[in-house]
């Protein structure tokens, strides 16, 4: 099982450069044990808290992510174990997908999946892409296109919908676009989720 992070491979060094805060922003909240999905060719590695992240665990990296990876965290000093689905083991403080979600075929069976890799009080931290209107006729028309031109994006997803519907819930969201000619980047999101909580509170921080 691979990660790929599609629109991360289309990104122009404006879109990074735009994206850059808000990356840095949300992986601030990382902490102890964290599993990165496909590692994206190290993109994230300057944002992680050295003072809070123990460990960090790439699950998924492709061939070519995988070589980025380890020449991104070799230049930066930070250490990354890099590790197949079946070698991942439970127990994360942190699980951070990164543009990886609006790549899966199956999501509601990945994010169900991804539930059972956290520690009780675990989160989830999320950054992708996802509209905040429902999809219209042509965007559902292209889902295809989109998946042959950009190895395997599924363009208009309800992502947060997603989540909530997996048994996880968000406590904070963001939704943002960029200025950028990359479609999928005009229609983001970000936000941090964790397990339900039998009588726990379901408040929601910016979800608008």
């Amino acid at each position: 099982m691979t990660y790929p992070a599609p629109i991360e491979q289309v990104m122009t060094p404006i879109d990074q450069s735009q994206l850059r805060p808000r990356r840095q922003r949300l992986l601030q909240r990382a902490r102890g044990r964290v599993l990165e999905l496909g590692g994206a060719g190290g993109v994230n590695l300057e944002h992680y808290p050295a003072d809070r992240v123990s460990e960090i665990v790439v699950v998924g990296a492709d061939g070519v992510s995988r070589a980025r990876l380890r020449r991104t965290a070799a230049r930066r000093g930070v250490s990354v174990d890099l590790r197949t689905a079946a070698q991942v083991g439970t127990g994360y403080d942190t699980v951070v997908a990164a543009f990886t979600l609006s790549a899966l075929t199956d999501l509601d069976r990945e994010l169900d999946a991804l539930r059972q890799l956290l520690a009780p009080d675990g989160r989830l931290l999320f950054l992708d892409h996802s509209p905040r209107r429902p999809t219209g006729v042509a965007t559902e028309l292209s889902r295809p296109l989109w998946r042959l031109m950009v190895d395997g994006f599924v363009p208009g997803r309800d992502l947060p919908g997603a989540i909530r519907q997996s048994g996880l819930i968000i406590l904070s969201i963001e939704r943002f676009g960029l200025t950028t000619l990359t479609l999928p980047l005009r229609s983001c999101v970000a936000g941090v989720a964790r397990q339900q909580r039998p009588g726990g509170a379901r408040r929601v921080e910016g979800d608008r």
